[in-house]
């Protein structure tokens, strides 16, 4: 019997039923389906929003993940824009959310946000998950979140003959407060001993500066601040506004004691030593208020000893028989090429003393030496400039030495204006190996002599590598003495 064969069209056919066949079959383990059994499908989590709170400086919301799987939070945007890079902030308490599991994400932006605008924000997970929300910033125009007071601050442009920038600025809190004698003691009504639930800021009401509380006193209530000024204007008064409400958290971020991170940061890089005179950590050294870590070491517990000075606490050294007294920073090690030395005294004092000495650590040891209140004497690498310039009258002065080495310009000033112009040790780099406030030294950090020693008050000390400006000078003056800002009234949010 013959076989027939399969022929061309039932061939093509065969080819076509098995290939939808496969297809089939393909398609239905890609929906979960093959016969009686579903397969599992790559299970992803699902995003919601339990809350979400805006203020002008950030957003924080509570997301929870409501679906089946596991959801890694990875991303944000906010006005489609990814939150990201220099001055972006998105911090995520716990990234993989199971099932059930929330978390508090906080996002912040260059600026902050602004009250009255809507922002759309994105949280995105890495497999696709994601939540889309709008909030609007809790607060008012130009005023810091939801803060319950402050109270303006303007500075009087006619002390301020040059623009001057990151100024450090002394603000005083008392019942006789800046040019008008304003009483600011509501201050302490509202936020009592807790120093740290206060805020500055730059005249647009938002923008933060840094702080550094030299001295807060709730008892008697008078406190000195200083804050970092981004710019103080010569041509028009600049305006601050300084915050201040008890049910806030502490404002660490911006506002310190001496010592801490915040506070650090109102010194600028080209200060190399800033010490209020107090006693810190103890009674035997005082601290230094930079990033440098130039505490200073006295004589011995109590001498000197630490008294009201003209802002907050300073050191007096005492005129008794040994005239001993001293404070030291060792090492202070530096090669300087420009200087700028400055600090407050109170003297009545006659002897031939000195105030501040610099030796090399080798064999020059008036490698700086501000000597004499009778008429300031001022060496350099042995080198001597007399000045004539007198400060022992009895009251507080502010003496700055400025010297650069490219023409060798040493110039005095005494309370804010130039008093002394001459020329010392030019092409030379000063390069003091210690510092010590109180003697003059005729060996290395020793050998002092009882007849030059400093008796009297000195406050304030500072010592920066630059030559700082005739302006900065002249409103650091104004500012100490309380006459560069007037306060305004209270205001309420």
């Amino acid at each position: 019997m013959r076989r027939r064969g399969i022929s061309t069209l039932m061939a093509a056919l065969l080819l076509l039923i098995l290939a939808i066949s496969a297809g089939a079959i393909i398609y239905a383990y890609t929906m979960g389906f093959l016969g009686g059994f579903r397969a599992t499908p790559s299970k992803q989590g699902v995003l919601a929003l339990d809350s979400a709170k805006c203020t002008t400086e950030e957003i924080k919301a509570y997301i929870r993940n409501i679906g089946g799987g596991t959801v890694i939070i990875d991303r944000a945007y906010v006005n489609g824009r990814a939150v990201e890079g220099a001055g972006y902030v998105f911090q995520v308490e716990d990234s993989e959310l199971e099932a059930g599991e929330s978390t508090e994400v906080t996002i912040k932006i260059p600026g902050g946000f602004q009250p009255g605008r809507s922002y759309e924000v994105k949280i995105v997970g890495k497999r696709g998950a994601e939540i889309l929300f709008t909030v609007q910033p809790k607060g008012k125009a130009g005023w810091l979140g939801d803060w319950a007071k402050r109270v303006k601050l303007t500075v009087d442009h006619n002390d301020i003959d040059e623009d001057l920038t990151d100024f450090p600025l002394l603000i005083h809190i008392s019942s006789s407060s800046g040019i008008g004698g304003d009483d600011v003691t509501f201050i302490f009504d509202e936020v009592g001993s807790n120093r740290f639930k206060i805020a500055v800021t730059t005249s647009d009401g938002v923008t933060q500066c840094y702080v550094e509380v030299e001295y807060w006193d709730a008892v008697n209530e008078e406190a000195w601040l200083w804050v970092r000024v981004p710019s103080i204007s010569s041509s028009e008064d600049t305006v601050l506004y300084l915050y201040y409400d008890n049910s806030k958290a502490d404002n660490t971020a911006y506002v310190g004691d001496p010592g801490s991170s915040a506070a650090q940061q109102v010194w600028d890089d080209n200060y190399l030593f800033v010490s209020h005179m107090a006693d810190d950590p103890d009674d035997s050294h005082i601290r230094d208020s930079t990033s440098n870590g130039n505490d200073g070491s006295k004589k011995g517990s109590g001498e000197p000893a630490q008294v009201s000075a003209i802002i907050g606490y300073g050191q007096e050294y005492v005129d008794d028989v040994k005239d001993d007294d001293y404070i030291e920073l060792y090492p202070f090690d530096y090669d300087l090429t420009e200087f700028t030395v400055s600090f407050w005294m109170k003297t009545d004092s006659t002897k031939m003393s000195g105030i501040v000495s610099c030796s090399d650590g080798v064999s020059q040891h008036n490698e700086l030496l501000i000597y004499n209140p009778t008429g300031l004497w001022i060496y350099l690498k042995g080198s001597l400039a007399t000045t004539g310039v007198s400060a022992n009258d009895g009251s507080w002065h502010q003496i700055v030495v400025t010297w650069r080495s490219s023409d060798g310009q040493l110039k005095l000033y005494k309370d804010g204006s130039p008093a002394y112009t001459g020329n010392l040790q030019s092409g030379a780099t000063i390069n003091p190996a210690n510092l010590i406030m109180g003697q003059e030294q005729d060996s290395f950090r020793g050998d002092f002599d009882p007849d030059e020693a400093f008796i009297g008050l000195m406050d304030e000390v500072r010592v920066s590598n630059v030559v700082r400006s005739g302006a900065w000078i002249k409103a650091s003056y104004e500012a100490g003495i309380d006459n560069l800002i007037d306060f305004g009234g209270e205001e309420t949010y």
